[in-house]
């Protein structure tokens, strides 16, 4: 569906920025793992020229530099969250980014009652139906792909366990309390190492429950090292995880590649990656999010071919969600 969506809340903690958009009628419920296209500063054909407040000086705050140096393109964004009091009322949608760049600078500054363009929901969503014990992993501003499959497997009876990656406490907005850990994480904390600590981590409002990592001891409560670590501590203490695993990573390409090359030694049979690329329409015409992939590998067989057919796969509709085995790590990182 394309159109506009009205800003209702903006909210900002250092360079985070937690987005609610009020959808218009009609727009479809998203699948968790999908995304929206949305563009980087306000329409400005829903506003008449006033003098105090005219489309120029409405919009002089996105005014950031030569005209040729100004975004244009809308940004691909994973959906955070969404709901829908009532049939007959306008979805809400959040997003959850971080500002890197002149589009997302610009994103940041808009204001509740702008209008927004945005194409959407596009993308594969995760197809959950049968999941067991489930690991989330995200790293970087992952935990914004995450959070929606997160909340459907609550809803569902299917408690996952989430490892977050974090910075220091002052460059990330995750607010962290450590807590006793409740008896539905048991089968995940290692058996034959130091038990870990579950931590309650606060998005904004969000509440997350996960085991936060972080390389900075000085963080209390974390976890000292990377996602990464975690999980193969995880697995190596728990050999018998990787038979009904699902694990489900979402981050940086480097971080995506080592959780290949863990789930890969420890055997676990069930493991995707939701990409994040560059794209440009979303709709599969522009190839720019194109990533190659390895077909007609037994991928979960530490010592078996890795050798075989390739071909090209496109983010936007092919995905976002993939076989992590399948990802040719080395084109991309």
């Amino acid at each position: 569906m394309a159109g506009e969506c009205t800003v209702q809340q903006m909210k900002l903690r250092g360079n985070f920025c937690h987005l609610t958009l009020k959808m218009p009628l009609g727009f479809p419920e998203p699948v968790p793992g999908q995304f929206i296209m949305v563009s980087c500063c306000p329409s400005s054909d829903g506003y008449l020229p006033h003098s105090a407040d005219s489309p120029d000086a409405r919009f002089q705050r996105f005014a950031m530099g030569p005209v040729n140096e100004r975004t244009t393109l809308p940004r691909p964004m994973s959906i955070f969250d969404y709901s829908r009091p009532a049939k007959r009322e306008r979805g809400l949608l959040t997003l959850v980014f971080k500002t890197l760049g002149r589009g997302t600078l610009q994103l940041s500054q808009v204001r509740p009652g702008d209008q927004l363009r945005f194409l959407g929901p596009l993308g594969n969503g995760f197809d959950y139906q049968g999941w067991r014990r489930t690991l989330l992993v995200a790293g970087g501003v992952g935990f914004s792909g995450i959070n929606m499959i997160a909340r459907r497997l609550r809803e569902a009876g299917n408690e996952p366990l989430v490892a977050l990656g974090v910075n220091t406490r002052a460059q990330s907005p995750v607010q962290l309390s450590l807590t006793e850990v409740p008896s539905v994480y048991r089968w995940a904390l290692p058996h034959t190492t130091e038990p870990l600590k579950l931590v309650v981590s606060h998005l904004f409002e969000e509440f997350i429950p996960s085991i936060v990592t972080s390389l900075y001891p000085g963080d209390e409560g974390a976890f000292c090292g990377t996602t990464c670590d975690l999980v193969e501590k995880l697995l190596g203490a728990n050999p018998s995880y990787a038979g009904d695993l699902t694990l489900v990573a979402c981050g940086p390409r480097p971080m995506l590649a080592a959780l290949t090359a863990i789930a890969r030694h420890s055997h676990v049979k069930r493991y995707l990656v939701m990409l994040e690329e560059r794209m440009a329409c979303g709709l599969g015409t522009c190839l720019g999010c194109a990533v190659q992939t390895r077909e007609g590998v037994l991928p979960f067989e530490e010592d078996g071919p890795q050798e075989g057919p390739t071909t090209f796969k496109r983010v936007c509709t092919d995905g976002p969600i993939f076989n992590g085995y399948r990802i040719i790590w080395e084109r991309l990182c």
